[in-house]
C-alpha cells in the first residue's frame, strides 16, 4: 500500500498545470497515481475528464486511467503481479467505482488481489484468502448475491421475502415472550 500512497512533493507540480482549468469543470481534484500528478475535472454527476500533468500539454487524454498506467503501478506493488484486468459487473468479487461506468482493475499478486479504481486511482480493496472467504461466509449470505441466484432474479427476490418473513415471525416470538413476562410482573406486583 505504500507504493500506491507514495507521492512526489506537491511543489514539483508544473505551474502551467495549475492554470489551465476548463470552464465546464464543476469540481476539480488533484491526485497522484504512480508518482505522477493527475487533474480530474468532474463535468457532471456521471462524467469527468482526466489530465496528466506530466504530459507535454494538458489536453484531455481520456476519461479514466487506462490499463497501461495501472500496470505500471502494479509493477511496484510486489514481484510476480499479473497484469491488471477490468472487473466485470457480474464478477463474484465485483466492487463499484466512484464514478458510474468507470473501470475497476484487478491485479492478482500471488494470494493477494488489489482492486484499483480507474476513475481516480484509489486502491478500493485488498483481498487475501481470508477476505475472500469472508465475502462468501458473510456478505453473500446477507445480500444473496450468489451466482446461482443473481442469474434468477425472481427466485432471489422470493427467497429474500421468505427469509425476511421468517425473521418477522422470529421477532414476534420475542414480543410474545416479553408480553407474557410483563403480565407476570404485573400480577406479582398487584
Amino acid at each position: 500500500m505504500e507504493a500506491i500512497a507514495e507521492a512526489p512533493a506537491w511543489d514539483s507540480l508544473p505551474a502551467r498545470a495549475q492554470k489551465s482549468v476548463s470552464s465546464e469543470a464543476k469540481e476539480i481534484e488533484w491526485f497522484v497515481f504512480d508518482q505522477k500528478f493527475y487533474r480530474r475535472e468532474r463535468t457532471g454527476l456521471t462524467s469527468q475528464r482526466l489530465f496528466s500533468a506530466d504530459a507535454a500539454e494538458l489536453a484531455p487524454r481520456r476519461e479514466f486511467l487506462d490499463r497501461s498506467e495501472v500496470t505500471a503501478l502494479v509493477a511496484h506493488l510486489t514481484p510476480g503481479c499479473k497484469a491488471p484486468v477490468v472487473v466485470d459487473a457480474d464478477d463474484n468479487y465485483a466492487i463499484a467505482s466512484s464514478m458510474p461506468n468507470a473501470p475497476v482493475y484487478r491485479s492478482v499478486c500471488g494470494d493477494v488481489w488489489y482492486h484499483i479504481d480507474g476513475a481516480d486511482g484509489v486502491a478500493l480493496e485488498r483481498l487475501d484468502s481470508s477476505r475472500r472467504a469472508y465475502r462468501w461466509l458473510y456478505s453473500a449470505l446477507h445480500t444473496m448475491d450468489i451466482p446461482a441466484l443473481t442469474s434468477r432474479p425472481a427466485l432471489r427476490g422470493a427467497l429474500i421475502v421468505i427469509l425476511c418473513g421468517f425473521g418477522v415471525l422470529f421477532s414476534l416470538t420475542g414480543v410474545v415472550i416479553g408480553w407474557r413476562r410483563l403480565r407476570l410482573l404485573r400480577s406479582t406486583v398487584s
